[in-house]
């Protein structure tokens, strides 16, 4: 079951025209009871975000009384953005660690996205946590965002760190 957009244009089409379209959300099979607006038999449902499996049933009548029924497949709606709650970053010589909790009520976090270079480039992974190795010394300004199952993207989220190498006295156990 994948994730779908929250509105869906339904058209009637007949020979004649069509005189009503009624429709109805649930978890399986329903019975259509509630007015679709139509303009040129073409009316729009919108539905919520929800980590249930939705049906949608209509039923198209024309003026002789004609009637026509149709289920949808069972989908899910997620059209809200996944949040960057915490970040944090931790410089070690050449070395900069960041680790990301995010969260996603409907479809779940699917990937992460990680710069170094507020936002130029990106790497790609599908852990919260990612480390980039080999760095110049040099100020970095980090930047991340989320991208859940459904395909929604959360904000970037930033912050600073500084990349210091140890002297070399120091790296080398020299105190004099």
């Amino acid at each position: 079951i994948g994730f779908k957009s929250r509105s869906l244009v339904i058209a009637g089409v007949d020979n004649d025209k069509i005189n009503s379209i009624k429709y109805c959300i649930d978890s399986q099979t329903c019975t259509p009871a509630n007015d679709l607006t139509l303009t040129n038999n073409v009316g729009t449902v919108s539905l919520s975000s929800s980590t249930s499996d939705q049906v949608l049933c209509v039923t198209a009548t024309d003026p002789k009384g004609n009637t026509t029924s149709k289920c949808t497949d069972a989908f899910k709606v997620d059209s809200e953005m996944p949040k960057i709650t915490n970040m944090s970053l931790t410089p070690n010589e050449d070395t900069m660690t960041i680790v990301v909790d995010a969260s996603d009520t409907y479809s779940g976090i699917d990937k992460y996205y990680f710069s170094k270079d507020n936002g130029t480039t990106y790497v790609e992974s599908t852990s919260g946590n990612y480390t980039f190795t080999s760095l110049d010394e040099g100020d970095y300004l980090v930047t991340v965002y989320a991208l859940d199952k459904a395909g929604n993207k959360s904000e970037i989220s930033a912050k600073t760190t500084t990349i210091r190498y140890t002297t070399f006295c120091k790296q080398n156990g020299i105190n004099n």
